[in-house]
């Protein structure tokens, strides 16, 4: 019978690319449709899951606001609340 040996030597799992992602929404009250007016995105290139988090927590950012339609203008000015969760479907 063979005899099975464990190697104590783990190896340090490989860094992820780690994306954050947020959209802004805002619901068209003609449509009824949930309307995406502004993304952000935080990147970490080098994210090691068996260390502490980096710092800095990104190496990369952006952030877009869509073009907005004037009737978008008008619900914002009547203060309409984004909100940052996915419609249910």
């Amino acid at each position: 019978m063979d005899q099975i040996e464990l190697d104590d030597k783990r190896e340090a799992p490989p860094p992820l690319a780690v994306m954050a992602l947020n959209l802004r929404t805002v619901v068209n009250n003609r449509t009824q449709q949930v309307e995406i007016v502004a993304i952000s995105c935080l990147i970490q290139n080098e994210f090691h899951v068996d260390r502490a988090a980096p710092q800095p927590p990104f190496q990369q950012h952006f952030c877009r606001k869509l073009q907005v339609r004037k009737l978008l203008n008008d619900m914002l000015k009547k203060k309409i609340n984004f909100h940052s969760s996915k419609p249910s479907v």
